[in-house]
Parts: C-alpha cells; structure tokens; sequence
C-alpha cells in the first residue's frame, strides 16, 4: 500500500451537459472579445466525453469571436474580418469517450498551441485579423444560436480565462499531476470551477463574471486524468519494470 498511494481527488463532482441536441448551457455576461482580440490568451478546460462525432461541434467555451470546441479533436473556429469564422484548426490527438482531460488553447502573438494533459498537441500560425464581434455573452457547454444542433454532450470542470499567453512549465502546471488545483495558478480573468449545481455559476477569478446555469446538472464524477501505475518488485531490479 505504501507503494501505490491512492492520490487525494481534488474535485469530485462536476456539471453535465446532456446531449447533442440539449440546450444546456452557462451563459456569462461577457464576451471577453477585449482578451481574445488582444494579443495574448489562455483557455483551460477539463473535459469528460460521453460520445463523439467528428461532424458535430461540442462546444467547451464561446462566444461571437471565438469558438473553443471538441469534434474528435480539439477544434478552435475565430472571427474574421468577413464577418465569418475562419477555417477551424485542430489538435492532433483524437479523443476517447470516457476519461478526463485537460486541454488548453494558448495564444501567443499569431501563434496558436493546443495542450493535451499538459502536453503540446499541435500548433498553427495565423495572422488574420480576429474581430470583435460587438456581443455581450460567452457561453460554457453549449452556443446560443446552435443550441438545437450541437451541444457537449459529457461532463465539465474548471473552465478558466487568462488574458496572458501561458509558457509550457505553466501549462504543466495547471495540469498538476492530472488533476484540477483547488487554489488555481497563474491569476485568471476567469474560472468556473462547475463543482456545483443551482442556477448561478461562480466565477472565482478576477473578473468575478459568475454564469447563469441553464439546464446543466451536477454529478458525481472525480475530476482526475488516468493515472500511470507504478509496479512493484522484490526480487527484480527496477531497470526491470514498465509502468
């Protein structure tokens, strides 16, 4: 026992959001649109799977501007002078159903680096204008105008803003071993724990932006990214074992 610690889980529950076709959502009176324009930013999210369709947009964190979604990826759709999002970029790993992760989108100048558990996943420059969209509302689970279509279908935790590029070191951190921090690094704009139900959503970040929970529910669910198990011998060197 003394080997193979069972490791404390910071958070053990979070909020589900129904289906495809589900219209559950937060909705933040906020659209961010000065922190996404700007030059630098972070999003970070934890996120459990129920299914996945590559053709159907689960959406994690969104407004006008930008759309931070999963298909089978993790899916970013920004606003350009158009009027019209810009063609989507995708991480590189294809996701399963039924584990925890943590995925982060940093923006860094016109460079844009996903993160998976901690881990570089995938970048792209682009150097296309972002326009602000001229709206008032972000959403978390789901979007406004498509809520018939395409909601996340699967559980959520710890949504946070930062209106700074994270380094790589800082991203690792946030991940923390594969699991949330209770006392969350690196001062955010915004966070939402969503570790609890009710109709209000607080925003323990700076920003204090608290969401109005529409249909999202609570569940039981330990926030905690698989773990590697570590074995255990007394009679074989340990150049001898794997995890």
């Amino acid at each position: 026992p003394s080997a193979l610690p069972i490791p404390t889980v910071n958070y053990t529950s979070a909020l589900d959001f129904g289906t495809f076709t589900s219209s559950d959502r937060i909705v933040i009176n906020n659209n961010f649109d000065t922190i996404i324009t700007g030059t630098d930013f972070t999003i970070s999210s934890w996120i459990n799977l129920d299914s996945i369709a590559s053709n159907k947009l689960k959406f994690i964190f969104t407004n006008e501007t930008l759309q931070l979604t999963i298909t089978n990826r993790i899916t970013t759709y920004l606003r350009g002078a158009s009027g019209y999002f810009l063609s989507p970029f995708s991480s590189n790993t294809i996701l399963s159903t039924g584990k925890w992760y943590n995925i982060v989108l940093v923006k860094n100048g016109s460079d844009y680096a996903y993160y998976l558990n901690g881990s570089p996943d995938g970048t792209v420059t682009n150097s296309t204008s972002i326009i602000n969209s001229g709206e008032t509302t972000s959403f978390i689970g789901n979007y406004a105008y498509d809520s018939n279509n395409y909601g996340f279908d699967g559980r959520i935790s710890n949504v946070a803003i930062y209106n700074s590029a994270l380094s790589s070191p800082q991203v690792s951190t946030l991940y923390n071993s594969g699991q949330p921090e209770t006392a969350i690094s690196f001062s955010p704009v915004g966070w939402w724990k969503l570790d609890t139900g009710g109709s209000t959503i607080t925003d323990y970040g700076s920003g204090g932006n608290n969401g109005t929970n529409n249909g999202a529910t609570q569940v039981t669910s330990d926030v905690l990214a698989p773990q590697p198990v570590n074995g255990v011998s007394t009679t074989l060197p340990s150049t001898a074992l794997q995890q």
